[in-house]
């Protein structure tokens, strides 16, 4: 039932394929309308001066935070990972299922300090204009 189905689809497409439309494609030449919205050049955006030094130190300790949470996940991500493939095939609701459901729930918890300095720096970019300052001095960071 589903092969003589799947044969009339395939010959259906086929069809498609066969027409003889070869010259009646619009042409993809500019039009003298869209002259008018063509695109002006601008000036070139002048560079802010280096990033403020209490936002470079908040900057620069978000960064530390999330290294050192980035640090505790990769040293628990081994362990956690066996947890979860001795639960592999295991029932749900078992003893290996839920070591690794706890797992990985703390494995979600070390991302917290990571998901805090990240809010953190897109609270400073949003209201104090770091980006500026961010593509002035990104050695900064």
């Amino acid at each position: 039932m589903v092969r003589p189905i799947c044969i009339s689809f395939a010959l259906l497409l086929l069809t498609g394929c066969a027409s003889n439309t070869a010259g009646d494609y619009p042409s993809l030449a500019k039009r003298p309308i869209e002259a008018r919205f063509a695109v002006v050049e601008t000036a070139p955006v002048a560079r802010a001066g280096p990033m403020p030094s209490d936002i470079a130190q908040r900057v620069s300790g978000w960064r530390s935070a999330a290294a050192a949470a980035d640090t505790r996940f990769a040293d628990a991500l081994p362990a956690i990972d066996a947890l979860v493939a001795r639960a592999s095939g295991a029932a749900v609701a078992s003893e290996p299922w839920i070591l690794a459901q706890q797992g990985l729930s703390r494995l979600g918890t070390m991302r917290g300090p990571a998901n805090d300095a990240l809010a953190e720096l897109h609270h400073v970019w949003a209201l104090q204009d770091l980006p500026k300052f961010w593509l002035a001095d990104q050695k900064t960071l």
